[in-house]
């Protein structure tokens, strides 16, 4: 009873509009990762693994939506990581401040497969 008054605001607008999606399949598909994964974090033996994970996760996901190819972000990472200093050596770190060259189009083909 509660939609049926209010049928002009949550009614059929996809039909008026072409461009709105009839399913939610874009929002579903980009958490898929996360739904599998708390599957398999329930089974965290220890808080430090739990946040090791957590960290890692963050890692991978920062170097896809800069478009870089997450494998080779954190290799260059990993390898440069105990060298670093000060703050500056860690800013340059940062996804959004890594030069281009790591190409993220196979990984992404990867990720999909």
């Amino acid at each position: 009873m509660y939609a049926k008054p209010r049928i002009d605001c949550v009614g059929l607008r996809y039909v008026d509009n072409g461009l709105l999606s009839i399913d939610n399949n874009i929002a579903e598909h980009s958490i898929k990762n996360v739904v599998i994964g708390r599957k398999n974090w329930l089974f965290s033996t220890s808080v430090d693994g739990a946040y090791a994970t957590a960290v890692l996760t963050t890692m991978v996901r920062s170097a896809l939506l800069n478009k870089l190819d997450p494998y080779q972000y954190l290799v260059q990472v990993l390898n440069k990581l105990p060298y670093a200093e000060n703050e500056k050596d860690f800013e340059e770190m940062m996804p959004w401040n890594v030069k281009a060259g790591l190409d993220a189009a196979d990984s992404q083909a990867r990720l999909a497969a």
